[in-house]
């Protein structure tokens, strides 16, 4: 073999040996490389799992405290209504006179007895647990459902006999009194309701669940 051939052999031997070297450094490169990358797409990935796990709490968490917050309001408002069985919002004093009389045969012998009398008319919601609240998400307005007003009570307060005159031949017995008194009494009750007492009672019902709602920290007050 000559000398030339093998001074090319050994030079080509010497430029595979570099390109392998080249080849074996280019990939410890890139894999020193890629390490660092894998190191930051898993932090990424666990600050990005992370931010989730947070933001999912963070939700959780404030809807938990919402309904937190909108269970205590309608125990407030709960409370408020309990304090009273019946919401008497109108009382109404008014006096009658009642006259009996009663004559006897041929109108010979006559009695009668003049009753004044002064009741008490109530007005209002008969049963407070009818009326149904509604608060809003974000706990600052509420809207009411309130029942129409009824007649609570009507209640004599007082009663004296004005004037009288009494026959032993046609007797008024106390019974006739009571009678006369009742009758007046349903009466006035009617009258009283025809003149707008339970229109009063429900304009008056609103006014007082209007401040008791304000007062229990709430910004806007329906009431329908």
């Amino acid at each position: 073999m000559f000398l030339w051939e093998i001074d090319m052999k050994e030079e080509r031997t010497s430029v595979e040996e570099k390109k392998r070297t080249a080849q074996s450094a280019a990939k410890k490169i890139i894999k020193a490389a890629q390490v660092p990358v894998r190191r930051l797409l898993l932090k990424i990935i666990f600050a990005a799992l992370l931010l989730c796990a947070l933001g999912a709490g963070a939700y959780f968490g404030r809807k938990k405290i919402t309904e937190i917050k909108l269970a205590k309001k309608y125990m407030r408002i709960e409370r408020q209504l309990v304090l009273c069985r019946e919401l008497v919002t109108v009382k109404l004093r008014y006096s009658e006179i009642v006259s009996i009389k009663k004559s006897g045969a041929l109108g010979v012998a006559k009695s009668y007895s003049i009753v004044k009398y002064s009741g008490v008319a109530r007005a209002g919601i008969a049963d407070v647990s009818k009326i149904a609240p509604t608060v809003s998400k974000d706990g600052k307005s509420v809207s009411i459902s309130l029942p129409k007003s009824e007649l609570l009570g009507n209640e004599i307060a007082s009663q004296e006999i004005f004037d009288e005159k009494r026959s032993i031949f046609v007797p008024i017995t106390m019974k006739e009194i009571f009678d006369g008194i009742e009758e007046s009494r349903a009466s006035a009750a009617e009258r009283l309701v025809a003149e707008g007492l339970l229109d009063d009672a429900d304009a008056q019902a609103q006014a007082v669940l209007r401040a008791s709602m304000t007062a229990l920290g709430f910004e806007n007050v329906a009431i329908r």
